[in-house]
């Protein structure tokens, strides 16, 4: 593993740390961003199909 190359560095380990932290960051924020844009379409998806006239009149 990375840390334990760099066990006695306490500056370069937390650096490292530092970048995975922010990249998790990021990766969770998409994430969210992600479930906010599905969650927006399912809404307009489940309106349109209840507002849906289909029985051919």
């Amino acid at each position: 593993m990375i840390k334990d190359l760099h066990k006695d560095d306490f500056e370069k380990l937390t650096a490292i740390l530092q970048k995975c932290n922010t990249g998790f960051k990021w990766q969770l924020r998409f994430f969210q961003w992600a479930l906010l844009v599905f969650g927006a379409w399912l809404v307009i998806y489940l309106i349109c199909w209840v507002n849906t006239d289909t029985s051919g009149n």
